[in-house]
């Protein structure tokens, strides 16, 4: 299965489902009738918890097992995902995924402290030959 974290402001589940099935057992699709089949939450042990934020933001190969459900709010369901095995599928910087402003604006800061550090060592250069 294929998640990816996500980010809302209000209480949601933390990891949709990309890509994969997630596999109910019987016994709890009986018993929660509004039950999230595309979103899931993490157990605080399970192997992914203790990763970064930018962790959260790839997609991420998972294998393991519906251990329980827990209730939203709003009368919705969702089912608790204990992480065994873990993998990211691919990884994108943030630096990647930010609009074009803020990409502008970094690199041009770069910029100046590339030109700040190549005109200074420069200096330093030509001193030392004299």
């Amino acid at each position: 299965m294929v998640i990816k974290g996500q980010e809302m402001g209000c209480p949601c589940p933390e990891f949709k489902i990309l890509s994969g099935e997630l596999v109910l057992p019987d016994s709890i699709t009986r018993k929660y009738k509004n039950l999230y089949k595309e979103e899931i939450n993490l157990t605080s042990n399970s192997l992914l918890q203790s990763y970064n934020y930018e962790v959260y933001h790839q997609d991420i190969y998972v294998s393991g097992e519906l251990v329980d459900v827990e209730q939203l709010p709003e009368n919705a369901n969702v089912p608790v995902f204990e992480v065994q095995k873990w993998k990211i599928k691919k990884y994108l910087p943030q630096l990647l995924i930010w609009n074009k402003v803020l990409l502008v604006i970094y690199l041009i800061v770069m910029g100046i402290g590339l030109g700040y550090y190549l005109f200074r060592g420069g200096r330093y250069v030509l001193k030392e030959v004299k």
